[in-house]
């Protein structure tokens, strides 16, 4: 039952994000699968990251991924990746 409880809270969290101002928002990545991406980004950003392979991660074709993630993050999945980059050198 705890893994039906997490599964159903998951879907919930992204029921809830997924509402903006104007009622729900349409398209776009899944929230859990936005989460998924950020953190495997977060992880990977050090290394050459193609877009088939985040594409994979999401389950989704190429075309489909790259216009969901430019709709969820506000930028195309390399920019993405370029701003990651950039913000870890300015740390270090």
């Amino acid at each position: 039952f705890a893994g039906i409880e997490t599964a159903f809270g998951n879907f919930l969290d992204g029921e809830r994000e997924a509402v903006g101002a104007s009622g729900p928002v349409r398209g776009g990545l899944a929230p859990y699968v936005a989460r998924k991406l950020e953190a495997f980004v977060n992880r990977n950003y050090a290394r050459p990251l193609q877009l088939e392979e985040l594409a994979t991660i999401a389950g989704l074709s190429r075309y489909h991924f790259a216009a969901s993630f430019r709709q969820t993050f506000g930028v195309p999945p390399h920019r993405y990746l370029v701003q990651k980059r950039v913000e870890a050198a300015k740390r270090a």
